[in-house]
């Protein structure tokens, strides 16, 4: 897929205003993608093996509202910024994806953007590895099932994708998942 064809088929979506209720806690993630030479790529970035917060595990860029956060957008600028060593200007937001509520009680507010550049200088203590899939590995929905993992030691079921890099799944799983249904409904009123 290139950058074109999925802009085509993309649904943009405006930045509104959050919908989190009082007891859950704000927080946003950018779905950062490039157009490479052969193919349009996602980036992700896998967190270190230490970390408090989902260790070892591939993600987005993203995290917690801060107080200085004017609104969700900025919060997914400012921590792809931090985590991936990118300026904003490295980066053009083109619309938001809807919103997931996840059992840990956050409110995560995607945003999908093109970068203008891959020359990143990512954060250490936050990103083990940097690196981008082909977006059609990550966005063929027959390739999503019920994975089994060990987590803190007990064995759990997931629903992911296995990927070049390892399992996706989660919150990250689930954001892919809407997009992919996001890309598949406008295909079908395009192609109708």
């Amino acid at each position: 897929m290139q950058l074109n064809t999925l802009l085509s088929r993309f649904h943009l979506h405006q930045s509104q205003a959050s919908q989190a209720k009082g007891d859950e806690t704000e927080a946003a993630v950018l779905v950062p993608l490039w157009q490479g030479e052969q193919h349009l790529e996602m980036f992700f970035m896998r967190r270190p093996r230490e970390a408090k917060h989902h260790p070892d595990q591939i993600c987005f860029p993203g995290g917690k509202r801060e107080a200085r956060d004017i609104d969700l957008m900025e919060t997914a600028i400012r921590e792809t910024e931090e985590e991936f060593g990118l300026s904003r200007e490295d980066l053009s937001i083109i619309g938001s994806l809807p919103a997931l509520k996840t059992r840990t009680g956050f409110y995560v507010q995607p945003y999908l953007a093109i970068l203008n550049t891959i020359s990143m200088n990512p954060d250490q203590r936050e990103v083990a590895d940097l690196f981008s899939l082909p977006v059609h590995e990550v966005l063929s929905a027959d390739r999503y099932r019920a994975e089994q993992i060990n987590l803190q030691g007990r064995h759990i079921e997931v629903f992911g994708t296995q990927s070049s890099k390892g399992l996706i799944w989660g919150m990250t799983a689930q954001v892919l998942i809407n997009l992919i249904g996001q890309l598949a409904t406008e295909q079908t009123k395009t192609s109708s």
